[in-house]
């Protein structure tokens, strides 16, 4: 379903109301009659509902377009790397370190558990 030109701007006129209270989306949209699921899909929708009223080829406008699935890392190609440089920075704390690439496996877990 494809809105019109005055759907599009009375949502986002809304959104715009929302975003200006500062609240967040289930506080605001239930006393103004409307779902909270339903405010956050015209807030996902308001860019691209923009660059439709603006004239703006939706496509090319979408530059926060992120990768999905599998990200390939390039490794430098003069020589074999034996080992992996990993860091991490959670506030204040930083750990940097050198893996070995022979043992990827307990890198993984050591992640998925630092990721808890």
């Amino acid at each position: 379903m494809r809105m019109d030109r005055q759907a599009m701007l009375r949502c986002m006129e809304v959104v715009a109301e929302y975003r200006a209270s500062g609240q967040r989306c289930g506080v605001w949209a239930a006393p103004h009659g409307m779902s909270s699921h339903a405010l956050s899909s015209w807030c996902r929708h308001e860019k691209e509902w923009r660059a439709i009223i603006d004239g703006v080829d939706v496509v090319a406008s979408s530059s926060s377009v992120k990768p999905k699935g599998f990200v390939a890392a390039r490794l430098p190609s003069h020589g074999a790397a034996n080992s992996v440089r990993v860091e991490l920075c959670a506030g204040a704390t930083r750990l940097d370190m050198q893996w070995p690439l022979s043992h990827t496996r307990e890198l993984a877990a050591l992640v998925r558990e630092l990721a808890r």
